[in-house]
């Protein structure tokens, strides 16, 4: 299973073709964070962008964190929010990648820095 971030989504919704060549050289499942589902949907801003959203997500499986790991994004959030500047839903969607351990498939290095554990991979140049 390859896990991937809100980022590499949107380039492949938009068609950014280094994106869709990854996308199709991968052969194991890619799969997002529910959180990264729901990080698309709140992007959307109008109807038309949630359809195509909606289409996009259904060729992903998505995956919730138990709920001990949201209780180890709740505290690593409550100390790094004011100290490292982090997001919440990148708390969450981080933690969600150490509890499969998996990478996280981002370009947003910066954004998951200073979550525990996890390791996160640029899959294409840009």
């Amino acid at each position: 299973m390859i896990l991937i971030d809100t980022d590499i989504i949107i380039d492949i919704y938009r068609g950014y073709q280094a994106s869709i060549e990854w996308k199709n050289m991968i052969q194991d499942e890619i799969i997002i964070s529910g959180y990264t589902g729901l990080e698309l949907i709140n992007g959307c801003i109008n109807s038309k962008d949630l359809n195509k959203i909606k289409s996009l997500l259904i060729s992903y499986s998505l995956v919730w964190p138990a709920i001990e790991t949201s209780n180890e994004a709740f505290h690593t959030f409550s100390k790094l929010k004011l100290k490292a500047g982090i997001d919440f839903i990148d708390c969450l969607i981080g933690h969600t990648a150490v509890e499969l351990n998996l990478p996280l498939y981002t370009f947003n290095k910066k954004h998951y820095k200073n979550i525990p554990k996890l390791k996160t991979i640029q899959p294409y140049k840009k």
